[in-house]
């Protein structure tokens, strides 16, 4: 498809953490190569308005839906209070609307935004919603005891945050058996940076392991790992520590292409189980070792699917795990030859997919 005029389309993501961030930096890579002269606006706000402005996109800062925690863990009713105020400021619609309406959009993306999906509904814009939340909603899993509470306020959440769209764009590196067979649920695999595509072939093995955690909150993890004296561990997530070394352990800040350029190096991956990282460390066949966040069934599940496929192992942020870190670290060959070839990406469906929804918008 070619385009003969500008046309402009809009993006909301999720704010909370770099993974929705990471998707949409995919996403705008192959969109905006295949068609040069669409223009994308970027609605969101906590660590993806930072992580999308310093890469140069037009980005729109908005209040964003975030998670309470308390010593790592997630505080359901805290989260629910501070973001029902958040949901129940008009102020907030007002000034996205505006924005909006500026741009005289012809489609909007969303991944797992709250704001611009309700706003777009009024204005008669189409929606596409992309998103790996869907997999909780939409899929049929076990579900343990301990975790059924935490399934629930997940499922409560992901049903008061999503809006009905067009289409329902689902991306996971696992697709358990669907519950209903809904004509605009498309399943497709993880969507991932041209980057880490290209490395697929070439990335490189060097002995270190590499640590990401969320922020401060994960600092007991360093003395665990300081004890495992017959590794190297290089761990991004503390901003304050970027730069210090202690013993077999060197610290980074988070920066986008360190970051991926220590992935592709690294022996294995040990981080918290958000969906991205996981898929990016499989495609470049890094084990996984998935730390979930207590009371984040999300996370839960994604490790739970992590060990079940035999890409890793899965364990709960909490307490005293450094057996099962050594018990991960001894078993890395058996991971790697469970990896190769696990899944096939979904950016190429996705991609056609919204094309397909331009070109029918009408005078395009």
């Amino acid at each position: 498809m070619k385009l003969e005029k500008p046309i402009h389309i809009i993006y909301s993501l999720s704010g909370e953490g770099r993974g929705h961030a990471t998707v949409a930096l995919a996403i705008h890579k192959e969109l905006t190569t295949r068609l040069p002269l669409l223009k994308i606006h970027y609605f969101c706000g906590g660590k993806a308005f930072y992580f999308l402005n310093e890469s140069g996109l037009d980005v729109t800062k908005i209040p964003h839906l975030s998670y309470s925690y308390k010593k790592g863990a997630v505080k359901p009713f805290s989260t629910f209070l501070k973001n029902l105020r958040i949901m129940l400021n008009k102020k907030n619609f007002i000034s996205i609307k505006e924005q909006i309406i500026s741009f005289s959009p012809v489609l909007c993306l969303c991944d797992f935004e709250y704001f611009v999906p309700k706003i777009i509904k009024k204005l008669k814009i189409p929606l596409i919603n992309i998103n790996h939340q869907g997999i909780i909603t939409e899929t049929k899993y076990p579900v343990p005891l301990k975790e059924r509470l935490n399934h629930l306020s997940a499922v409560l959440g992901i049903h008061m945050i999503s809006s009905r769209a067009l289409i329902n764009i689902i991306t996971s590196f696992f697709i358990p058996p669907v519950k209903k067979n809904k004509k605009n649920n498309i399943f497709v695999g993880p969507i991932i940076r041209e980057n880490i595509e290209n490395s697929r072939k070439t990335n490189l093995k060097k002995d270190f392991v590499l640590v990401y955690v969320m922020d401060e909150s994960f600092s007991w993890i360093e003395p665990l790992l300081s004890e495992i004296t017959e590794e190297n561990f290089i761990i991004s997530g503390f901003p304050a520590a970027d730069g210090k070394k202690h013993k077999n352990i060197i610290h980074k800040k988070i920066d986008p292409d360190v970051f991926l350029e220590d992935l592709k190096d690294c022996k294995c991956v040990i981080a918290t189980s958000g969906h991205t990282l996981i898929a990016e460390a499989l495609a470049l066949q890094k084990p996984v070792l998935a730390l979930y966040q207590p009371n984040q069934f999300e996370q839960f599940l994604n490790a739970h699917f992590l060990e079940n496929m035999g890409y890793g192992k899965s364990i709960e942020a909490k307490g005293n795990i450094l057996p099962s870190i050594k018990n991960f670290l001894k078993n890395i060959p058996r991971f790697e030859k469970n990896i190769k070839n696990c899944f096939s990406t979904g950016n190429a469906k996705t991609i056609d997919i919204i094309i397909e929804e331009i070109r029918n918008r009408k005078g395009y």
